[in-house]
């Protein structure tokens, strides 16, 4: 059996690693979602790919050296790609993606408790990795 998986979300027609972009891939009936996670300056867990937010935001700066409330007010429109179309839309908390998935039944991650602390962990691991490579 193939799976999709929507890397990023749906990354080819929304800002990478937003809501939008999970929230796409959801509905055009993908079942697994890959995101990568940061970790702020305070521990908070971030839904974004690079620690520095120069290439999504055009921001100068990491994702390490801020708090989650700072970040959280950052625009990724990814204007270089469409434009002023996603202005507005900003960086996620993990618990903001895991909340959206925990609302969709067909999400891996909606069924039981054990399977969301499975795909929360996941996730944090493959934080984790990155910190300590």
């Amino acid at each position: 059996m193939v799976s999709l998986v929507a890397h990023r979300g749906n990354a080819h027609d929304f800002p990478e690693n937003t809501l939008a972009a999970f929230e796409s891939a959801l509905n055009l009936g993908l079942k697994f979602l890959e995101l990568d996670v940061q970790l702020s300056a305070d521990g908070v867990p971030i839904v974004i790919h690079d620690a520095s937010l120069e290439r999504t935001a055009g921001v100068v700066g990491s994702v390490f050296e801020m708090r989650a409330r700072e970040i959280r007010q950052i625009e990724v429109p990814e204007t270089v790609r469409f434009g002023e179309r996603y202005r507005g839309t900003r960086i996620p908390l993990l618990r903001d993606v895991l909340k959206l998935i925990q609302s969709r039944p067909e999400s891996r991650c909606s069924s039981r408790s054990s399977a969301r602390a499975w795909c929360a962990l996941a996730t944090i691991r493959s934080s984790a990795a990155y910190w300590t490579s």
